[in-house]
């Protein structure tokens, strides 16, 4: 894989990790241990899936990207294949 393709790649499984755990975090904003990012990305998750379109930092590829990953049922997509197995052996999603 070209180098700048899998770095993309890593980021979008990194992102979609970041936004599952956000999801199923109870933490209060703030106090989240697993992830310093975890308080944003609860925001960004409710945003996008409320949102229908806007200019918001990582609004638009966040809900393509979501939206990807709920429809996708390739098990050899580069991106979604690792995260569903992550999440498989971890029980989240």
């Amino acid at each position: 894989m070209d180098p700048r393709r899998a770095a993309v790649v890593a980021e979008q499984r990194a992102r979609l990790l970041l936004l599952q755990h956000a999801h199923a975090c109870a933490a209060a904003p703030g106090s989240c241990r697993a992830s310093p990012h975890c308080g944003d990305a609860k925001v960004l998750w409710r945003h996008v899936c409320g949102c229908a379109g806007c200019a918001a930092p990582h609004c638009a590829s966040s809900g393509v990207l979501m939206a990807h990953f709920c429809g996708c049922e390739d098990a050899r997509c580069e991106v979604c294949g690792p995260v569903r197995r992550w999440l498989r052996r971890r029980k989240i999603g």
